[in-house]
C-alpha cells in the first residue's frame, strides 16, 4: 500500500511541477505577444507565431515525440 501511496505523491508533484512550469514561461510570454505591453512588433510576432505552432501541434504528438526523448 505504501508503495502505491508514493507513486500517488509523485504523480502529483510531477502534476504539479509541470502545471508550474508552464504557467513561469507562460507569463512573459503573455506579455510579449500583449499589443498593449510590446511596442516592437517583430518580437510580437514571433511570439505570438511560437505560440500558434505550440496549440497546433496536438498532444498525442507532444506525448510520442517526450515519451521517444524520455
Amino acid at each position: 500500500f505504501l508503495i502505491y501511496l508514493h507513486a500517488l505523491g509523485e504523480t502529483v508533484a510531477i502534476a504539479f511541477l509541470g502545471t508550474l512550469f508552464a504557467a513561469v514561461i507562460a507569463l512573459p510570454c503573455g506579455f510579449l505577444a500583449a499589443r498593449n505591453v510590446m511596442p516592437i512588433g517583430l518580437i510580437r510576432f514571433f511570439t505570438r507565431r511560437t505560440s500558434d505552432v505550440v496549440r497546433g501541434i496536438d498532444q498525442l504528438i507532444w506525448a510520442l515525440i517526450w515519451v521517444g526523448i524520455v
